[in-house]
């Protein structure tokens, strides 16, 4: 049904297939395996496009149902097992994350991760848009923050700068952030 799905939305068999992460051959294949169990098309085929049948109509929003079904009975036996399941998307601005992640994936093996990279000010409209789940951006004292965000404070990283041997500040040992000012 998943499959099936995919080539409906799609109404295309390689965008599917790849949205489905399997070969186009096999999803061929598969719905060709469908329409036989069916009894009839449920696809109209032509070189440029993919159009539904008739049965392919009728069959959508009862593939639609079935795929909601599964996903409710996976969701209670998971939740008797203690088990979570589903997508977390992780946008990053900065440092090495990946003891966080490989902490986050041996508490919960069965979510699947989705990590970008991007800027800070992009991860934060991400997350407000509900693109991103969670992001790690850096989060500069004075900021200002949309009010439906809730930033928490990790830690304090220590920052490099670097410059040229003739630059002015290359032969201090340390800086305050409002000496970079201008």
């Amino acid at each position: 049904m998943e499959q099936f799905i995919a080539v409906a939305e799609e109404r295309h068999f390689t965008r599917a297939a790849h949205r489905c992460n399997i070969a186009q051959s096999a999803l061929s294949a598969s719905i060709r395996e469908l329409e036989r169990d069916l009894g009839g098309p449920l696809f109209v085929r032509t070189t440029r496009r993919v159009e539904l049948t008739e049965a392919g109509e009728a069959l959508l929003p009862a593939a639609r149902r079935v795929m909601e079904a599964a996903a409710t009975a996976r969701d209670a036996v998971d939740q008797t097992l203690g088990r979570v399941r589903g997508v977390l998307s992780i946008g990053r601005a900065w440092g090495n994350i990946s003891q966080v992640l490989a902490k986050f994936r041996e508490a919960y093996p069965d979510v699947e991760i989705v990590l970008r990279q991007g800027h800070s000010t992009s991860l934060i409209e991400e997350v407000v848009n509900g693109e991103l789940d969670i992001g790690f951006v850096i989060a500069l004292p004075g900021r200002n923050f949309p009010s439906d965000v809730n930033v928490v404070s990790q830690r304090s990283v220590p920052v490099g700068i670097i410059c040229a041997e003739s630059h002015p500040l290359a032969h201090r040992k340390r800086l305050e952030a409002k000496s970079l000012a201008g």
